[in-house]
């Protein structure tokens, strides 16, 4: 469990505490929360679809800061770097809800992350 936790928070460090300023992590933040709130039964189709718009606004904005980042690098390698890594956040918060469930204070943390990213109008 210890060691769960812990690739959890090395995988995204910015999880539930919303101190990732980087766009990139504001995705990452967005992946695990709606996975989250999948995996939870705690989404609203009118909501979601506000989620979804945002998620689509910061996923480009991301998938621009990585290219920018990896000048000199093939763009589809960078890109297959960033699916692992999408892989990686997957696999970590398939397992937090598979050990804590839904009830739990990390997983509560996710869920409102979820609310806030449906409020927000870009």
């Amino acid at each position: 469990m210890k060691r769960l936790l812990t690739a959890l928070f090395v995988l995204f460090p910015g999880l539930a505490f919303a101190q990732v300023a980087d766009v990139v992590g504001v995705r990452d933040n967005f992946i695990v929360a709606g996975l989250a709130a999948q995996k939870c039964n705690m989404t609203d189709r009118d909501r979601q679809e506000v989620h979804d718009r945002n998620f689509t606004i910061v996923s480009r904005r991301a998938m621009e800061a990585i290219m920018a980042r990896s000048s000199g690098v093939d763009p589809e390698e960078a890109r297959q770097r960033d699916l692992k890594h999408i892989e990686q956040l997957q696999d970590a918060t398939f397992n937090l809800l598979r050990a804590e469930g839904c009830k739990s204070d990390k997983v509560k943390a996710l869920l409102r992350m979820h609310r806030m990213h449906e409020t927000i109008r870009f």
